[in-house]
């Protein structure tokens, strides 16, 4: 039996994220799909939207494809999103990944271990035209092997969340959209002990694993022992044309310097 509209609207609110980002078309239909057991009509699916937005419950986004976004349905909302992530944002969560990103990620992460690596800050630099195409950090590794010939060259692209920020399937599927541009894609979730949203630890947990997206649970963020790799990712092979593209798009000239500095000590 089809899903009605009824059905695809009361999920559509459920699924979409409180912080108001907006949701492209194609990826909430995959998400109602997955929540539903159903396949998701495109008619039935615009019609829910289109009665949503005119409760003024939801917003209509534009360009590629359009999205979904919700509206804030009172003043309290952003309060309480505040209090749900215990006071810290993604802003001030970025040095202490940062932080661990430029260091103790090499005895967890196996790609980085022998090789050197650049970290990148992309999460404001480039056009914000193109849909998930801005990981918070993205880090470069170029390794060279003791007898095989070559070198291995590999982006990693980071995706931050806060405690309230992460409690959404959406943010499985934003990691996973940067890996049309990288080797390998990581959610990155600020998740203390003892948080209300610990319900949805195990859910994302296997999301992730099921698409090859690695999984990182931060509980303290200024303690780097406390980053834990729930999910280990697996290697993605995107056309190294798009890489080199997302690359030049993304960075700084300073860095762009850098990474021809790297790679040009690993061939030397």
């Amino acid at each position: 039996m089809p899903v009605s509209v009824e059905d695809i609207a009361r999920q559509m609110l459920a699924l979409l994220p409180e912080d108001g980002t907006a949701v492209p078309n194609r990826v909430m239909r995959v998400m109602l799909a997955r929540a539903l057991s159903a396949d998701i009509d495109e008619g039935r699916y615009r019609t829910a939207c289109e009665r949503l937005a005119a409760q003024s419950r939801i917003g209509l986004a534009q360009g590629q494809g359009g999205g979904v976004v919700r509206k804030p349905q009172s003043a309290a909302g952003p309060l309480r999103r505040a209090e749900g992530n215990g006071g810290w944002s993604e802003a001030s969560l970025m040095p202490w990944l940062r932080q661990y990103l430029d260091g103790p990620a090499a005895r967890d992460l196996p790609a980085l271990r022998g090789a050197k690596w650049l970290t990148c800050d992309t999460s404001s630099v480039g056009t914000s035209g193109v849909q998930w195409a801005r990981p918070d950090f993205t880090l470069i590794s170029v390794k060279q092997f003791k007898l095989l010939p070559g070198i291995e060259f590999d982006v990693h692209s980071f995706e931050l969340k806060t405690e309230s920020g992460g409690a959404t399937d959406l943010a499985v599927f934003e990691a996973l959209a940067q890996t049309r541009y990288t080797n390998f894609g990581y959610l990155v979730w600020h998740l203390p002990h003892g948080s209300r949203y610990e319900r949805k630890l195990s859910s994302l947990q296997k999301q992730c694993g099921h698409y090859g997206i690695g999984f990182i649970r931060l509980r303290e963020p200024q303690q780097a022992e406390s980053f834990e790799i729930l999910v280990e990712p697996l290697r993605k092979t995107p056309p190294r044309d798009e890489i080199d593209q997302f690359l030049d798009a993304r960075l700084r000239d300073a860095e762009r310097r850098q990474i021809r500095a790297l790679l040009n000590g690993a061939a030397s």
